[in-house]
């Protein structure tokens, strides 16, 4: 639009047209822009001065009529520009109602925005509580697998030990079926087969089999026989 006023304007040399042309982009914007407001303002003087140059006395000469002849294309050519500012402001105006609408559109976005990230957050927030949830459950579920783990040995433990019992009622020789750790559920370590191996533990290996049955070990040696005798036999 600011070209097509450099055309249409009687008072613009050529030369300053081309060089305004010529400039790269950034540079014409960067350039002094016109005040619509003010060029309405003289060109409205303007078209009101001319035509009173006619009643100027020496207007009657050809060589003034000739003038006045050119004033009044100039006054044309004003009235012309006059009708094209006004164009320019109607599609201004078009446009600052456009962008009106764009701004109202983006403010509904943003709300709608707004209101989608505070049900993520609920979202996020009743997640974490499932979590916490899921979590406490898997806490309680470990907790039941180790009582039913520990529950279970005991039960092949018992089992064992009725085994044992019947041997030893039949033959105090027998080979005893060794128990397990209640701990892991691996058979004891170094655990004995006969009696004569009971009687024969070692403090320390006595308080280990012992261990493995979660039973504090009693001071004197010859009780940690007896209660590993016990626990393998029953009796």
């Amino acid at each position: 639009m600011g070209h097509n006023l450099f055309i249409l304007s009687p008072f613009l040399q050529p030369s300053d047209i081309i060089m305004a042309n010529n400039l790269p982009n950034q540079q014409q914007q960067n350039l002094p822009q016109p005040d619509f407001v003010v060029v309405r303002s003289h060109l409205d003087g303007l078209a009101t001065q001319l035509p009173l140059f006619a009643n100027i006395p020496a207007a009657q000469q050809d060589g003034t009529q000739q003038i006045l002849a050119q004033l009044g294309i100039i006054n044309g050519r004003l009235d012309t520009i006059h009708g094209r500012l006004d164009t320019i402001d109607g599609r201004l105006d078009t446009v600052d109602g456009r962008l009106d609408t764009i701004h109202g559109r983006l403010d509904t976005i943003d709300g709608r925005l707004d209101t989608i990230d505070g049900r993520l957050d609920t979202v996020d927030g009743r997640l974490d509580t499932i979590h916490g949830r899921l979590d406490t459950i898997d806490g309680r579920l470990d907790a039941v697998e180790i009582r039913l783990t520990a529950i279970e040995i005991r039960a092949e433990n018992e089992r064992y030990r009725k085994q044992n019992a019947h041997l030893l009622a039949s033959d105090r020789q027998s080979i005893l079926h060794p128990l397990l750790d209640i701990r892991t559920g691996a058979p004891i370590e170094n655990c004995p087969r006969t009696t004569d191996e009971i009687s024969s533990l070692s403090g320390p290996d006595a308080s280990a089999i012992l261990n493995a049955f979660n039973i504090i070990p009693p001071p004197r040696v010859r009780d940690r026989r007896e209660r590993v005798r016990e626990e393998l036999s029953g009796f």
